[in-house]
C-alpha cells in the first residue's frame, strides 16, 4: 500500500513538473546565398505559452549545429544583434510593441551597403494563436526566409541586398 501511494505521489509530481516546464516552437528558418549553413529560430515559451526567449541556432548543410544562441524576449525593443561581423551589427530583430503574451510587429535592420553604413528593412508580425506562434509577411504565415547578398564589382558582398519569403 505505501509502494501504491509513493507511486501516486511521484506521478503526479512528475505530471505537475511536465506542465510546468517550458516548451520551444521552431518559428522560421533563414538560408542566405553566401553559405550553406542554415539558421533555425526557436520561440522559447513558458508553461502559459507566452516567449520568455528567443533562441538561434545554426547547422551546418549536414545537420551538425555550429551555434546556438539565446535572447531574452525582454531585449527585443532595444534590438537583439543577430548576426555581426567585424565590430558592425549585420542583422538586429527589433520590436516597439513587442508583447511575451501575444506578439507584435518586428523588424530585421539589416546592414545594406557597409561602404555607405546605409541599412535596410525587413517587417513581419509574430502572432499567437492560441498556443501556437508564427511569421506573418503581408498577413500570409511564412516559414522561411532567404537573405540575398549585396555584392559590388570588385569588392564582393557589402551588404545584404534583400530579404525573401522563400515558404
Amino acid at each position: 500500500m505505501i509502494k501504491l501511494i509513493r507511486t501516486l505521489i511521484l506521478t503526479a509530481i512528475t505530471i505537475f513538473n511536465m506542465n510546468a516546464m517550458a516548451a520551444t516552437q521552431t518559428l522560421i528558418t533563414v538560408t542566405n546565398d553566401e553559405d550553406t549553413d542554415l539558421i533555425k529560430l526557436y520561440l522559447s515559451l513558458d508553461k502559459n505559452s507566452d516567449v520568455e526567449a528567443f533562441q538561434m541556432k545554426t547547422y551546418t548543410a549536414s545537420g551538425k549545429k555550429i551555434n546556438d544562441q539565446t535572447f531574452d524576449a525582454s531585449e527585443a525593443e532595444t534590438g537583439i544583434i543577430i548576426y555581426k561581423k567585424e565590430k558592425r551589427d549585420i542583422v538586429k530583430l527589433i520590436s516597439d510593441n513587442f508583447a511575451p503574451h501575444q506578439g507584435g510587429n518586428v523588424e530585421l535592420d539589416f546592414l545594406y551597403n557597409g561602404i555607405t553604413g546605409s541599412r535596410g528593412d525587413f517587417g513581419f508580425d509574430l502572432k499567437r494563436d492560441g498556443d501556437v506562434w508564427g511569421v506573418f509577411v503581408k498577413g500570409k504565415k511564412a516559414r522561411s526566409l532567404h537573405f540575398v547578398s549585396n555584392k559590388k564589382t570588385f569588392l564582393g558582398t557589402v551588404g545584404v541586398k534583400e530579404v525573401i519569403v522563400t515558404k
